[in-house]
């Protein structure tokens, strides 16, 4: 049971390697355009997201079948959300944003 709980904090800790290195780079990359509405949606999505990583490691460590109910849902709704950039990195009006950058955002997103 213990290496169970070792698999899933190092788990964590690549998910939150990945996370944070896909969300700054989109950061970066969105800074461009302060009136796009996905501007505030990326910079919301780091703290939500740290967050959500550190009630997964509190819910692992006491076990707690609720927050980790919770931290599933958030699951989905991550994979929503990077499921919702990797298609803005293709869209023709879009495609200028991530020119030099739309392979590594791509490869960073399915990792996680």
């Amino acid at each position: 049971m213990y290496q169970s709980y070792l698999v899933f904090v190092m788990l964590l800790k690549f998910d939150f390697f990945f996370f944070v290195a896909f969300t700054v780079q989109f950061i970066v990359l969105v800074v461009r355009s302060l009136n796009d509405p996905e501007f505030g949606l990326t910079i919301v999505a780091l703290p939500f997201s740290l967050c959500m990583l550190l009630l997964a490691i509190y819910a692992v460590r006491k076990e707690n079948k609720i927050l980790m109910g919770i931290w599933y849902l958030s699951l989905a709704a991550a994979f929503a959300y990077f499921h919702f950039k990797i298609i803005r990195i293709y869209q023709p009006d879009q495609m200028w944003k991530y020119e030099g950058s739309g392979k590594f955002l791509t490869l960073f997103g399915t990792l996680r």
